[in-house]
């Protein structure tokens, strides 16, 4: 019997009805490999002294439920010879379908052992093949390495059920394992970061739509995230294609291979001129972005290397350095909604987070202890965007924010 029925539909079966319970294990004992039942009412009356009510009144949960069908639900039941109800496929509830329904009867929806479960010495045999290393370098090689990080199609390649997978996700162990297996294979496997072997021709020529696909993921290096101080010319170039698309909704169009493009070097020039220092160019990105952007009618990375602008810049913040206003209903960074629907997809079945301020009170619940572990990934990546700050500290407000 899967997990999921324990984890999802024991504990309503049991606080509802135990019989309704009982007859569910009966049924998956004695169906066929098609999943349909051969039982009679006199079997289960004889060999199981249930009473015909009973049995009637378990049906009608069990199919309320969706645990079995009827297959001829307008023909008055005698006799189960003829098949008459089947068990259907079970499917994990995903977290905002067992809220509603837990809440429906009275139960707690989120409880210790769902989390326990879900520990690598209780995960399912099928779920083993993401921690098998030579697996997963096929599934490398057969998805490429954009689709290798979505949880979806890895989900879809081998076969597994996606919203038990979403569950697994939020798993710290879990999550961690996999995380190790997919450095491994990252390691042999150097598409995202070998980026001068495909400026070289040593691979297969790139589109300019591929090339920028893997500009988007050259943040991460044998499967761990860059630290800001260590970004370089494509990191940076890549920043200013996501705050490009913040602004303006579409992507940032390129005409050729955005690493040899003359965008790169624009990037590369202002990189040299603020001393090699990453967290220094992003910060002048943001006030580009914050406060010069409405001035022009189109944007480039050559509006950025004006010496004029930078000039302006540094004399006002050479010393403090530049601080973004942050207001309460300002939206958050798409970067980091689209990283969460990627990696903690089950996230935004159970929390909202719309705007700064919904970030802020998911970084307080960090701080607080009493977050789950979806919430600190999404916190931890949000700092590691340099969205909310680091440690105990919480994000401040503008203070004309109203």
């Amino acid at each position: 019997m899967k997990l999921c029925f324990f984890l999802d539909y024991a504990p309503i079966l049991l606080s509802q009805q135990k019989s309704a319970y009982i007859l569910y294990t009966i049924y998956d004992a004695f169906k066929d490999d098609k999943g349909y039942i051969s039982l009679s009412y006199n079997d289960i009356i004889e060999h199981f002294t249930m009473q015909k009510s009973t049995i009637n009144e378990a049906h009608k949960i069990l199919i309320e439920l969706g645990l079995i069908e009827s297959i001829e639900s307008d023909e008055k039941i005698v006799s189960f010879q003829k098949a008459r109800y089947k068990i259907c496929d079970l499917k994990p509830l995903s977290n905002e379908e067992q809220q509603k329904l837990y809440e429906k009867y009275g139960l707690q929806s989120e409880t210790d052992i769902r989390i326990r479960y879900t520990r690598l010495n209780y995960i399912q045999h099928d779920f083993l093949k993401l921690f098998d290393i030579k697996l997963m370098k096929k599934a490398y090689k057969d998805l490429g390495p954009i689709k290798f990080h979505i949880a979806k199609s890895i989900a879809k390649y081998f076969n597994l059920d996606y919203n038990m997978f979403k569950r697994y996700l939020d798993n710290e162990a879990f999550s961690k394992k996999l995380a190790e297996v997919r450095q491994i294979v990252l390691k042999k496997n150097k598409d995202i970061e070998d980026i001068p072997k495909l400026r070289k021709g040593r691979r297969k020529k790139l589109s300019i739509q591929e090339g920028y696909n893997i500009l988007l993921n050259c943040h991460i290096k044998n499967g761990q995230l860059l630290d800001r101080s260590e970004w370089g010319t494509h990191q940076l170039l890549r920043y200013f294609c996501i705050k490009y698309k913040e602004v303006t909704g579409v992507d940032y169009v390129f005409n050729n291979i955005p690493f040899c493009s003359k965008e790169a070097k624009d990037i590369a020039q202002l990189y040299k001129a603020f001393n090699n220092n990453s967290n220094l160019v992003i910060n002048y990105i943001d006030y580009f972005f914050d406060e010069l952007v409405d001035r022009f009618e189109s944007i480039g990375t050559g509006l950025l290397k004006h010496s004029n602008t930078i000039n302006t810049y540094m004399q006002k913040y050479s010393k403090t350095g530049y601080k973004r206003k942050i207001r309460k209903n300002d939206k958050v960074s798409e970067e980091l909604i689209q990283w969460i629907k990627q990696n903690v997809s089950s996230f935004f079945e159970k929390y909202k987070l719309v705007t700064m301020r919904d970030l802020f009170w998911l970084k307080q619940s960090v701080i607080d202890g009493n977050a789950y572990d979806s919430i600190k990934k999404v916190v931890e990546y949000a700092e590691f965007l340099n969205l909310v700050p680091k440690g105990n500290e919480n994000i401040k407000f503008s203070k004309d924010d109203k």
